[in-house]
């Protein structure tokens, strides 16, 4: 008995230690499957810790718990090193016997503290797009019958304290909730079952279009489902929806059927009928402090969706929305909303959304002591039969009081009076019936985002068209009139006939900049100036059409007076003393526009012509231009890059954003006839500037473009094409002459990259010299793209102190009296192309030698470089009979005249590498090289080599 005991503890300790160290042996394997899998499938990185990746038997035993904590998803680019996915913590829980079975059981499911980051690009793109495209493959024929593989069943679901934020710029929509609680559960291995599950967010925020909709609006859903899967319908038995207040009941079931169709059979209608549960939905924006707001009276709501939905049909539908006698009423102001009494049908009996009628047979309502009333029905979507009408008087004071909003105020007294019998018909220009007028007197305005009073606001306008057709249609907004710190403004306008838009309108007035800074609450920059305008424009859109603008009577003049505009983004800011521009149908004519950009002043004058068409119709700009200037500082236009390397990251991010690129619009044809005393660019000073630039269809063209700089003079002219923002591109012939080489090294950086060289040159050069490539964002060269050619001349010029000399000398036994390599009177035949400058033979003197050179280096300062230097041997004595002889490997008398030393120069320019390649006599007896002669005799000539190369590598 106590040896079973034994042995049965014994095996119980097996199983315990089976159970304990199983995951560990294979935790690897399925850590390293997960791995692969993510590898293979996502264009994204997923980090977790591997030490928190747990498998455990006792966790919740006798099911396998799989957990891992702290792991996320971060994307790529476009969206590099942004968080898609983080999670706290994952756990699933599966029942082991399950596995065995074929049916597989998982205990729960839980998520703990998701956060969810989706982002939409203008463009469209999405960083949740992540899955690598794969090959699609046919479908493999289904042998199988129905019931295969494994089913699953869930006994528990659960997420905890949730996060999801949504960011649409291509649509300006941000949505964001935080604390999301959900719990659910379910036995999806049974083909009908009831599904529960139970939802609260605490807060939800909505806002488009910097509007906000929610703004950390509570909801809830409490539901249970039952689950056909048979039959794949789904019915709604208990369930309540909430948000903030108001609670919706909804029914029924919506059932898939084998033929595609979707059936529908919903119904939902409000289970608290209190104005306030309503009110508690309407944003903030529109409605503060609704918790204080006294409400009575009812409301209903409800409506039902029944039949099928597929690509050709929708079900029919119906909304009906009711409020009888509603009160609305802060406590701390005596007017209020009285007798509010609206009702809303809307009604879809087959389903064809044409067939969709509105009406709104009672509106009704008192606005303090201004009675409101209207009604509208719309029979169909098709031809828009509309019978309607609205009548009230509105004291703008009680109407800002309703709205109580910390810091509006609004006076005057607002009357409106429409009446719309008829038909809306497009297709034969048909409108209702319309009799309309408003009016306002003694209008006043002021907000907390609008502080700046516009007061003495006065207007009446009238819409008619008596025959219900849009030739007879007419709108008017005659006397209006507002003045804004003591600057008044009028205007008038008519517009008829909307077969063919005719217009006559007129506007006067003087517009304050400054206060229309501190109206719009421009802070962050710096507003200053007056406009006076005066203008009047009649005409038809048919003329517009047709470019007959001689026969639109465009007329008026503006005047701009003492302007300073200042922002973060042009922190150099614009000053202008005054400009004036007169209008007509074909031209605005520019004259004396005076001030600064910054440090720079400029006078421009001229004509714009097609500017309707530019304005109406975004087509072509047309001007001729002259720019004066004394001083021109385009530095202070450059972008500098930022110093915090996580926001330079963030910038480039998305590659298609290219925000130091200039782009030159391509409904733009301007030419501007330039004279600048002195231009600053970069480290350059160009003097007298003189030349024509244009504008054109996205092109910046340079033409007779002439200036001093750097010692001497330049002229240019060629092309900016900035169509492809991508890849902004030049092309650019140059006449330089007498160019100082040390400035154009420190003022150039393509001088920099060529010919590193010129940083140790005196001297000048001229060129004629042509070059095209790709600029980068920040409009600088991309050298593996440069593509040029010339001839560069140099009358005179050195590089001092040159250690080739100091080698040479070495190696011949001839001391020169100079260590200067000499230039004089030389053309060098130049080409750039694949990131390399290579040049043809041209002869310098080094020292006292003569020195043939040819060869490239590249923009990475590689070199690769041939040179063969010519050394005089007469007078060199029996020292230099000695090394001769010992080069060629004999001892001779017979001195050569000279001695050609071929050096081959490779490495880079920081270090460059000398190689003396062969020596050869020249008019001597012997012509043999070097290396190639008298092999009995190879020991002292290697030996020489040897020490010849040993002073290269200690000099160079």
């Amino acid at each position: 008995m106590k040896k079973l005991l034994f042995t049965l503890g014994g095996v119980i300790v097996l199983i315990i230690l089976a159970l304990a160290i199983a995951p560990f042996l294979f935790k690897d394997k399925i850590e390293g499957a997960v791995n692969e899998a993510m590898k293979e499938n996502l264009n994204a990185d997923v980090y977790y810790n591997t030490d928190e990746f747990s498998l455990s038997f006792f966790k919740n035993f006798p099911n396998l718990t799989v957990g891992m904590q702290n792991f996320g998803i971060v994307n790529h680019a476009p969206f590099e090193g942004d968080t898609l996915v983080k999670v706290g913590e994952f756990n699933i829980s599966v029942n082991v016997a399950s596995l065995i079975s074929g049916k597989v059981s998982l205990n729960n499911v839980s998520l703990k503290q998701p956060d969810i980051r989706v982002k939409v690009l203008q463009d469209g793109r999405a960083n949740y797009d992540i899955a690598k495209a794969t090959e699609e493959t046919a479908p493999k024929e289904e042998t199988a019958s129905e019931g295969d593989g494994p089913a699953i069943s869930i006994n528990h679901w659960e997420i905890i304290d949730g996060r999801l934020s949504y960011d649409d710029l291509s649509s300006d929509l941000h949505f964001n909730m935080h604390g999301l609680q959900h719990r659910g559960a379910g036995d999806f291995a049974k083909s009908n079952f009831d599904m529960t599950s139970k939802t609260h967010i605490e807060g939800m925020n909505l806002k488009m279009e910097k509007t906000a909709y929610l703004e950390n609006r509570p909801f809830d859903l409490d539901a249970t489902v039952n689950m056909d899967l048979e039959h794949m319908k789904f019915t709604l038995k208990e369930n309540t929806l909430k948000m903030n207040d108001l609670a919706l009941h909804v029914e029924g079931f919506v059932a898939m059927l084998a033929d595609e169709n979707i059936q529908v059979d919903l119904k939902f209608n409000s289970q608290d009928n209190t104005i306030k549960s309503v009110l508690s939905l309407v944003p903030k924006v529109f409605l503060e402090d609704i918790k204080d707001v006294k409400t009575d009276g009812n409301f209903e709501f409800k409506g039902f969706a029944k039949g099928f939905y597929n690509a050709q049909q929708m079900p029919a539908f119906g909304l009906d929305f009711k409020l009888d006698n509603g009160n609305i009423r802060y406590p701390d102001l005596p007017t209020a909303i009285r007798n509010l009494n609206f009702e809303l049908h809307v009604k879809n009996e087959d389903g064809v959304i044409d067939n969709t009628s509105v009406n709104i047979p009672k509106f009704h309502v008192d606005l303090g002591k201004n009675p409101i009333d209207g009604n509208l029905m719309i029979k169909d979507l098709k031809k828009f039969p509309i019978d309607g009408a609205i009548k009230g008087t509105i004291n703008l004071t009680d109407l800002a009081d309703l709205a109580h909003q910390q810091g509006l105020k609004m006076k005057g007294v607002y009357k409106i009076d429409i009446n719309a019998h008829g038909y809306y018909d497009s297709l034969t220009n048909t409108i209702p019936v319309l009799d309309g007028s408003m009016s306002l007197t003694d209008g006043y305005f002021e907000s907390k985002d609008f502080p700046i009073p516009v007061e003495g606001m006065n207007f009446t306008a009238k819409v008619q068209s008596p025959e219900g057709k849009m030739s007879s249609t007419t709108m008017m907004v005659d006397n209006f009139r507002m003045m804004m710190e003591q600057e008044t403004f009028t205007a008038s306008m008519k517009i008829f006939d909307l077969n063919d838009p005719k217009w006559d309108i007129k506007a006067q007035g003087n517009v304050d900049l400054a206060t229309m800074a501190k109206a719009f609450k421009l802070d962050s920059m710096e507003l200053e100036g007056k406009i006076y305008a005066d203008i009047t424009t009649k005409g038809k859109m048919s003329d517009v059409e047709k470019e007959a603008y001689d026969k639109l009577p465009t007329s008026g003049k503006v005047n701009l007076k003492n302007l300073i505009f200042i922002s973060p983004d042009f922190p150099q800011g614009v000053r202008i003393a005054s400009a004036n521009a007169v209008f007509n149908p074909k031209n605005i004519e520019l004259s004396n526009l005076s001030g600064k950009i910054g440090n720079s002043d400029m006078n421009i004058k001229g004509k714009i012509s097609n500017y309707i068409a530019y304005a109406l119709k975004d087509e072509t700009l047309r001007g001729t231009m002259t720019f004066n200037s004394t001083r021109f500082n385009l530095n202070q236009f450059m972008v500098e890059a930022p110093e915090d390397e996580e926001v330079a990251k963030a910038e480039t991010k998305d590659p298609d954003s290219a925000q130091e690129v200039v782009v030159i619009p391509k409904n733009l044809d301007l030419t501007f006839m330039a004279s600048i005393k002195e231009t600053i660019y970069d480290q350059m000073v160009l003097k007298n500037l003189k030349g024509k630039i244009s504008l054109k269809n996205g092109l910046a063209t340079l033409d007779g473009v002439n200036f001093n700089t750097m010692g001497g003079k330049v002229g240019m002219s060629g092309v900016y094409n900035s169509t492809n923002v991508r890849k902004p591109s030049f092309g650019f012939n140059f006449d330089m002459s007498q160019i100082d080489i040390p400035q154009a090294y420190a003022s150039l950086n393509t001088v920099q990259a060529a010919a590193p060289i010129a940083k140790e040159m005196n001297g000048k050069f001229s060129t004629n010299f042509s070059m095209k490539g790709i600029l980068l964002k920040d409009m600088s060269p991309d050298m593996n793209t440069m593509d040029g050619s010339g001839d560069i001349e140099i009358r005179e010029a050195s590089v001092k102190n040159s250690g080739i000399v100091k080698g040479i000398s070495a190696i011949s036994g001839f001391s020169s009296k100079s260590e200067n390599i000499n230039m004089k009177d030389v053309i060098i035949k130049t080409r750039i192309e694949n990131g390399r400058v290579k040049v043809q033979p041209f002869d310098v003197k080094i020292g006292e030698y003569t020195a043939t050179i040819d060869g490239s280096n590249g923009f990475d300062k590689s070199l690769d470089y041939n040179m063969k230097v010519l050394v005089p041997t007469k007078g060199l004595g029996k020292e230099a009979n000695k090394v001769i002889g010992d080069l060629f490997g004999t001892k001779t008398d017979v001195v050569p005249e000279a001695m050609r030393f071929n050096f081959k120069v490779d490495g880079n320019y920081d270090k460059p590498k000398y190689k003396l390649v062969g020596t050869e006599s020249v008019a001597g007896k012997s012509s043999s090289k070097s290396n190639s002669s008298n092999a009995n005799k190879e020991t002292p000539k290697t030996d020489v080599k040897k020490e010849a190369q040993k002073i290269l590598d200690k000099l160079f």
